[in-house]
């Protein structure tokens, strides 16, 4: 389009000498069309990248969540019962093909962090059954002592 017609366009233009206005207005169309090579280009390596990654994920195989596996109850159970135990963490994977989806090295860290999970848990039954029982009183809500004696507990 000619600079001049769209000088004459809108009444706001006119305050400005057409000389200058002539030289924005293709300054302007050189930077929308920079602009507009530039988002071609970013547009076409973007669909490169996109492809890319299609190729990379239908060659992976699906990774399996290690929490909704059934290896996860599997190795609960087989650690309760102490077949840990018996076996290295190698021998281990290899007696059920569930463990198998799994790489030795996160199988064998499950194996610890289960084991770490069950320590934790008989230490915090052993210390609920040496609590102190709450103060019952007729007609009124128990009141938790260890909230009271707790450091974290501060009195109003």
């Amino acid at each position: 389009m000619d600079p001049e017609v769209v000088f004459k366009m809108r009444e706001e233009y006119q305050q400005y000498k057409l000389v200058n206005f002539n030289t924005n207005f293709h300054k302007l169309f050189e930077g929308i069309e920079r602009d507009y090579d530039r988002m071609v280009e970013d547009s076409e390596a973007y669909g490169h990248d996109v492809a890319c990654l299609e190729v990379i994920r239908a060659n992976d195989a699906p990774k399996i969540l290690w929490r909704k596996s059934p290896a996860c109850e599997l190795l609960k159970h087989d650690i309760t019962n102490g077949r840990h135990l018996q076996r290295t963490p190698k021998e281990l994977q290899q007696t059920r093909p569930e463990y198998m989806a799994f790489d030795l090295k996160k199988f064998r860290s499950h194996i610890y962090q289960e084991l770490d999970s069950q320590a934790k848990r008989e230490f915090r039954f052993a210390l609920k059954k040496i609590r102190p029982q709450p103060i019952v009183r007729p007609g009124r809500l128990p009141v938790d002592t260890m909230f009271y004696l707790s450091k974290e507990h501060k009195y109003d």
